[in-house]
């Protein structure tokens, strides 16, 4: 479907066309160097310096019916011989009204596995389908960030469509936030980004998919939201496969309920690190150079957040002969020179605190036991012995290795092994941050990665 109107770029009114993800803005060949970043030589000719010709940015304008459409404008080119510029979009929104609101309501299929409950449901049967309704209560968390803002946000209403052979259809789930009144539409497309993060963590997958997202106003008398226009998603990943989604993994709602403000607060702040999250229809048994960065990073960032302090070594001079025999090799260098012989040196009365294979050993031994016990049924699997002190230092050498340039095309079997409990520990150490308990903590976990707890 395609739709047209007049929009307002850098000032100007300017014709536009959108249709699928792509918008297109229609000017005079004069006005592209006003509009964009088009420039002008010696000769009066435009020239671009790069590709990016119109920012990232937000751009208002009006449809041909009527209704107001807001354009998130992700990066564009320039159709010099038709005075064109073609736009990519992250997203768009269109309305009615003019732009005012303070409800977001998300449907998505990905929504649902948060808030499911086997326990409580009425199933209505049709002759097409079988209906399975859960009940689930709406209740709103309250959320500050660190610029006061507050927010209510909700899971609620999940059900599940299955056909007449049991094979399952659809997933529908609800996210609401209510937040305060504004015309600011870069508030809202903010907010529902990071409601795909907060799905995204608890989903451990980046590739969330929303349904519908409506944008309009929450009426606190009769607690019901006024829809006044739709957001689309032009970023929104491709449906992933049926069979994927029967084995879809994600942390239950019902465990981290009380923490979920946290959660949300957290993210929000970009105080949880994330950049470890795989795409969904990827599998645990493959790793790769990217991995081995974003999971060893990961751990250290949320290591160092949580404020563990590794007890010292009873003696300094233990620790001092433990740094001479692993560096020996860099201090007798010829290469090195006096400031980094000197900095090795000054280093090495503390250096054995900070580093990776330390920080893992230590967590590994103070990890509950029974996460112990089901990290070595991960191994026995492949009739492979997990030692801790190992397994640390592979995972250390890896990181290394990749660091400094010495980069390996095959992992061995033990390594995939590795960096998969590391993610395991990753997710442990974050609940534990969050205020989860160890023990709810580790049932995520094992919830996460399909592993039978060992309570």
């Amino acid at each position: 479907m395609k739709i047209s109107g007049t929009a307002i770029v850098c000032d100007h009114d300017v014709d536009f066309e959108l249709e699928g993800d792509n918008v297109v803005f229609n000017c005079n060949f004069n006005e592209l160097e006003k509009l964009t970043s088009a420039k002008r030589d010696e000769h009066g000719n435009l020239y671009f310096d790069g590709s990016e010709h119109i920012n990232e940015t937000y751009i208002k304008g009006k449809t041909t019916n009527g209704r107001f459409i807001y354009f998130y404008v992700a990066m564009s080119s320039v159709d010099c011989f038709r005075a064109r510029i073609i736009c990519n979009l992250y997203s768009y929104y269109i309305s009615k009204f003019e732009f005012s609101c303070n409800a977001i309501t998300i449907y998505g299929g990905d929504i649902s596995i948060i808030v499911r409950n086997y326990n409580e449901h009425n199933i209505n049967p049709s002759k097409d389908s079988i209906v399975i309704s859960f009940k689930s209560n709406k209740t709103y968390h309250d959320v500050t960030f660190k610029d006061k803002t507050k927010i209510k946000f909700a899971c609620y209403d999940s059900f599940i469509t299955r056909s007449r052979d049991k094979n399952p259809i659809e997933y529908v789930g609800v996210i609401q936030l209510i937040i305060p009144a504004t015309g600011n539409i870069k508030d809202f497309f903010d907010y529902i980004e990071l409601s795909r993060q907060f799905v995204s963590y608890l989903c451990f997958r980046k590739d969330i998919v929303f349904d519908k997202v409506l944008l309009g106003t929450y009426n606190n008398k009769t607690r019901r939201v006024t829809n006044e226009g739709e957001y689309y998603i032009c970023n929104n990943p491709e449906i992933i496969s049926v069979s994927s989604i029967k084995n879809k993994r994600f942390i239950p709602f019902n465990l981290i309920n009380r923490k979920t403000s946290t959660i949300i607060r957290m993210i929000k702040d970009n105080r949880l690190y994330m950049h470890h999250l795989r795409d969904g229809h990827k599998r645990i048994h493959s790793i790769s150079g990217g991995d081995v960065v974003t999971l060893t990073a990961g751990f250290e960032y949320e290591f160092d957040a949580s404020k563990i302090r590794i007890p010292p070594k009873p003696k300094v001079k233990a620790q001092i002969e433990y740094l001479l025999s692993r560096y020996n090799s860099i201090l007798r260098s010829d290469k090195i020179n006096s400031f980094g012989r000197s900095t090795v040196k000054n280093a090495k009365k503390h250096i054995d605190d900070l580093m990776l294979e330390t920080k893992l050993n230590w967590f590994f031994k103070n990890i509950p036991a029974a996460f112990t016990s089901a990290i070595e049924k991960i191994y026995k699997y492949r009739d492979l012995v997990f030692k801790a002190s190992e397994a640390a230092r592979r995972i250390s050498d890896a990181r290394n290795n990749f660091a400094h340039g010495l980069i390996k095309n095959n992992f061995s079997i033990e390594i995939i092994y590795d960096f998969l409990v590391l993610e395991m520990i990753l997710y442990f150490i974050q609940l534990k941050r969050v205020g989860i308990t160890d023990d709810d903590a580790y049932l995520c976990v094992c919830l996460l990665f399909n592993l039978d707890p060992d309570l």
